[in-house]
């Protein structure tokens, strides 16, 4: 009778065994996700500070007019136009 009861605890013990050690791997996983998840919401809070920042540059009118013009080379009725090309690289020989 004792026998079994040794061998009955050397099953269990085994089991809690086991059963600590896939806590642990499973945590291992849970804290490498966590982080991961982190560094995920700081690069994404500062993406939306720079969002904020050009959502704030926008809203001014002048600063808007001024991306327009720039990016599609557009004008106000009487502006003028002038398109700056770099200067031709020297060619050597």
């Amino acid at each position: 009778m004792r026998a079994v009861a040794v061998i009955f605890a050397i099953i269990i013990i085994i089991a809690v065994g086991v059963q600590i050690y896939r806590l642990y791997i499973q945590n291992a996983e849970l804290r490498e996700t966590a982080l991961s998840l982190t560094k995920e919401i700081e690069d994404i809070s500062k993406e939306n500070a720079l969002l904020q920042a050009d959502l704030e540059y926008f809203s001014n009118p002048e600063n808007l007019e001024k991306e327009l013009k720039s990016e599609s080379n557009l004008k106000n009725p009487g502006e003028k136009l002038i398109i700056v090309l770099p200067p031709k690289a020297a060619t050597t020989q």
